[in-house]
């Protein structure tokens, strides 16, 4: 049964609207955020790892490359809840929340473990097979052009990184950097650099997230979903991938295929908050407002120090009154239905 009251509908959406869609900043304060690398067993720096900036409510803020001491800064963001999101071949993709944004510098001291990259006895990391079958031209052009990224000078990076690709076309972690390059320089080739990196190595996973968002922006939905559909398929226990896939069809108003999808989101391991959030605006459209009242509950009790917490509860009371009309509704209908 679908809302009868459609200002009820449309409070709720714009809930979620606000969190999961929104560019805007919540807060104008703003901070800066250190992050700081290291290999987990030998506690050695590491660098060149791809790290975002990503806002908890789902949005990528800023892209770095951590140095050969394994810092990044992001410096005069806005205050906001924030994930840091960091990768690098070899090793296990790592997620972290940084907890407190009242300071005006927040920092984050992180290990990642490693899968491909072995650890000798005096626990020192060893080079990666990998690395050494690249030729060290194509590795220092690489390393210049993460540097140069790191410093913010993305337009100068991309010599670096087509000097890396011309000495090793096979350079699939080169390909990606120069395409998170053109998107901050908002280039048009920037999707092709992030599809020829998955099409070297299906198995990087660092390329498929933000090609997933720069397709979400231009609207290219079907396209976007092909390529969750594959980082699906390398991860199948992630959240992150049914979630944008969920956020995609929700674009489009597909309710039944997105509710599918924010249903498997919910179903995995460690999912965060947030998609309860977008949880409850499909269950909404789609008809099902204590589907959605459960969610929003849910959200406020997994995440009751969240800065959407006021606004999901501001929206609970009339969703809640909606849901308890429908059951009446729904209860009329079966008397009639019996009478009969």
């Amino acid at each position: 049964m679908m809302f009868q009251d459609s200002a009820v509908r449309h409070s709720v959406f714009a809930l979620s609207l606000l969190v999961l869609w929104s560019a805007g900043a919540y807060a104008q304060q703003r901070v800066t955020v250190h992050v700081h690398i290291a290999e987990s067993v030998s506690e050695a720096p590491l660098g060149a790892v791809a790290v975002d900036l990503v806002r908890f409510a789902g949005s990528v803020v800023e892209t770095g490359v951590t140095d050969s001491l394994g810092n990044v800064d992001f410096p005069a963001v806005p205050s906001d809840e924030y994930l840091i999101r960091a990768k690098k071949l070899g090793y296990k993709n790592l997620e972290s929340k940084i907890e407190d944004s009242s300071r005006l510098e927040l920092s984050a001291n992180l290990r990642m473990d490693s899968t491909s990259v072995s650890v000798n006895s005096s626990g020192a990391a060893m080079v990666s097979v990998r690395t050494l079958a690249l030729p060290p031209k194509a590795v220092g052009e690489y390393e210049k052009g993460s540097y140069l990224l790191r410093k913010h000078r993305a337009k100068d990076s991309l010599e670096h990184f087509d000097k890396a690709i011309a000495a090793a076309p096979n350079f699939c972690e080169a390909y990606y950097l120069k395409g998170m390059a053109l998107l901050q320089l908002q280039a048009r080739d920037a999707d092709a650099m992030l599809f020829k990196s998955i099409e070297l190595n299906p198995r990087f996973m660092a390329p498929y997230y933000p090609l997933a968002l720069s397709l979400f922006s231009e609207r290219k939905y079907q396209v976007e979903q092909k390529i969750l559909e594959d980082a699906m398929r390398q991860e199948p226990q992630s959240w992150q991938w049914p979630f944008e896939m969920a956020r995609s069809f929700a674009t489009g108003k597909q309710w039944e295929p997105a509710a599918q999808y924010v249903q498997m989101a919910l179903s995995r391991p460690n999912a965060a908050s947030k998609v309860h959030l977008l949880a409850s605006d499909i269950y909404s459209n789609e008809g099902s407002p204590d589907r959605a009242v459960a969610q929003l509950e849910e959200f406020l009790r997994e995440d009751p120090s969240s800065p959407y917490a006021k606004r999901v509860n501001e929206v609970l009371p009339t969703l809640r009154r909606e849901a308890s009309g429908a059951t009446q509704t729904a209860k009329q209908s079966e008397i009639s239905l019996d009478r009969r």
